[in-house]
Parts: C-alpha cells; sequence; structure tokens
C-alpha cells in the first residue's frame, strides 16, 4: 500500500474541523509527534500513548482524538512519516495503535527504503522509552555551541593521501 498523497489545505482544515481538533490542540500534536520523530526516530502509536499519559504539561486528549489527528497527518508534509504498520512490516493484521511515527530521516528510495527502520527495529528492540522533562524541546532541536563548533571543525577537514 503506498503512502497517500497531500491534500489541499482547504480539504485538510475541513477534516481537522471534522474531527474536532482544536488549533491548541494540534499545535500540540504536531510539536509532540516532531518530538517524537527526533528522539526516538520510530515509535509505535501504542507507545506515544503511554508517553503522552507521562508528560507533565499536555492538553487534555483522548485517545481518539490522537488515532483521528494521525488518519489527517499522514496527508500532510511534515518532518515525520505516519505509517500504518502493513506499509512498513509484513504483518497481516493490525489496529490503529500500531500505526508508526517515522523520522522522514530514516526513509530512504527504492527497494531498501526501510532498511534502516528494520536495523533501528532491532537495535530498539523492547527497551523502555526514555521520557525527557522537556520532552516538546525536542520538536525543534536547536544546534548547541559544541554542535556547531565540532560541525564547523569537520567540515574544515581535508584528505592529505596522495592517490
Amino acid at each position: 500500500m503506498p503512502y497517500p498523497k497531500p491534500l489541499s489545505e482547504k480539504s485538510l482544515e475541513k477534516l481537522y474541523k471534522d474531527a474536532g481538533l482544536t488549533n491548541e490542540a494540534r499545535s500540540f500534536l504536531y510539536a509532540f509527534f516532531a518530538a517524537c520523530a527526533n528522539l526516538y526516530g520510530m515509535i509505535a502509536l501504542r507507545h506515544v500513548w503511554q508517553i503522552f499519559g507521562a508528560l507533565k504539561e499536555a492538553p487534555n486528549l483522548r485517545r481518539k482524538d490522537l488515532l483521528a489527528f494521525t488518519s489527517i497527518v499522514r496527508r500532510e508534509e511534515q518532518p515525520y512519516y505516519v505509517f500504518e504498520l502493513d506499509e512498513i512490516f509484513d504483518e497481516d493484521t493490525h489496529g490503529e495503535l500500531d500505526r508508526h511515527i517515522v523520522s522522514r530521516e530514516l526513509v530512504g528510495i527504492g527497494y531498501g527504503q526501510f532498511s534502516l527502520l528494520y536495523d533501528l527495529k532491532e537495535q530498539i528492540a523492547d527497551r523502555p522509552y526514555c521520557v525527557p522533562d522537556e520532552f516538546l524541546s525536542y520538536a525543534a532541536p536547536v544546534q548547541s555551541a559544541e554542535e556547531s563548533a565540532l560541525l564547523t571543525f569537520l567540515s574544515g577537514l581535508t584528505s592529505t593521501t596522495i592517490v
């Protein structure tokens, strides 16, 4: 099953209105999903719901709101994908909580487009998810001074090997 194509802004607004999601809830969920993708790379929606419950400052949302949002955000251009389980793995049956938030950086093109996902899935196995205090700060991480200095240093390196 191919990933759905993006919808127009007007169509998306109608879907969000029909789902009853306020602008405040949408803004929070955009940031929350981006933080999940940036922090974990790939995470199942059932774990996202558990993390949402552990957050101290979260709006009052129901699980059905989260599920409605995932159905709609699949049709938008975001820095992450929301895949159905059968779009990634060869599973026959799945539920709505089996959807996965996946960072766009982990999805390639062509035959091996999900190879990084499979590697990550093996590495994380059944380890628990860390939930930092400032969880939403991972939605748009800012480069520290040390990271900037390291990037500058590494980009300035040249090879002295004679071929």
